[in-house]
């Protein structure tokens, strides 16, 4: 059986997204986001992660190595309703990971800082809700570590946008 691992590529304004082997965590190839100065490189998924059908829950595992950390803040994965702005995950020019609800207010700040050259893993879970939405980041600096290096989940209060349509990962 074949399927595609993605619904959609989108690389605007000189960015690339591509499979490689330049740097790879397991097996030959890896994904790989090219994002020069204002770039964007996104892989997204719609009706593969609902089925057609809004969710109020999508949980997220991200295998990441970022090669250079980003001169200002960028989003590397993201949720999104079916109308309007939902909550995005981001790096922040000094390695560190934030969490912004709907309105873009930082809801998780983390304290690990994640470092450019070398792999490491993002586990979480977004509940889609305008209104008792909730988010969670688990960062593991080893990858294959069965231990979070920190854990941070809000309460069930955050603004996330809605009922989950789509999810997109790389760099925007």
């Amino acid at each position: 059986a074949s399927w595609n691992a993605f619904d959609q590529v989108a690389a605007a304004f000189g960015g690339t997204a591509t499979y490689n082997a330049t740097h790879t965590h397991a097996g030959s190839l890896s994904g790989h986001m090219s994002t020069p100065s204002s770039a964007q490189a996104l892989l997204t998924w719609g009706t593969s992660l609902t089925a057609g059908t809004d969710v109020a829950e999508a949980w997220f595992r991200l295998y990441c190595y970022i090669a250079a950390l980003p001169s200002r803040r960028e989003v590397i994965w993201q949720e999104l309703p079916a109308a309007g702005f939902g909550c995005q995950l981001t790096v922040t020019p000094g390695g560190g990971l934030q969490f912004l609800d709907s309105n873009g207010a930082t809801k998780i700040s983390t304290t690990v800082l994640v470092g450019a050259g070398s792999w490491f893993r993002l586990e979480g879970f977004v509940i889609g809700s305008a209104s008792v939405g909730q988010l969670e980041l688990k960062v593991f600096l080893n990858p294959d570590s069965a231990t979070p290096d920190e854990t941070d989940t809000t309460l069930a209060n955050v603004n996330t946008g809605g009922l989950i349509h789509t999810a997109t990962y790389g760099i925007d």
